[in-house]
């Protein structure tokens, strides 16, 4: 599944946030949004998503899905979650941090002396690479 992961409309029933879901264009990495009519790059490494949301651009990614309960025989499957291996379980905590950082890109902030992610002013350590980098106020504030 590929999710949009900077879209402004984070609280609207309206946007798909899929990318399943968005109008293809000429571009096979590239779909149109038609709720905000906003092109959506489909990127592969953290680093083209970092680069495209510094612009504004909105970006999709790759989410690990989780493992679901079987029904039981005969019966309706659990609407819960089966608690995912661990490997799977730092894989969604990684896209997770990725989310947060795009968002970053998108207000002000400052860059990581570690792996160079944006990071909003008021988080004391990197989302990505969980670099300590403390609090700092913005500076035209």
């Amino acid at each position: 599944m590929k999710t949009i992961r900077n879209c402004d409309h984070v609280f609207s029933y309206d946007c798909p946030k899929d990318w399943e879901k968005l109008q293809p264009t000429d571009a096979a990495s590239i779909r149109s949004c038609s709720f905000c009519r906003k092109n959506v790059h489909l990127t592969t490494t953290v680093e083209e998503a970092i680069a495209l949301a510094r612009k504004g651009t909105f970006v999709a990614r790759e989410t690990p899905t989780r493992p679901e309960v079987p029904a039981p025989e005969g019966g309706v499957g659990d609407c819960r979650s089966v608690e995912p291996p661990e490997e799977l379980r730092e894989e969604l905590s990684r896209e997770e941090r990725i989310s947060i950082v795009l968002a970053d890109a998108r207000k002000p902030h400052r860059d990581c002396p570690g792996c160079k992610a944006p990071v909003g002013y008021l988080r004391k350590t990197c989302p990505l690479c969980r670099y300590a980098i403390g609090r700092a106020m913005p500076p035209d504030a």
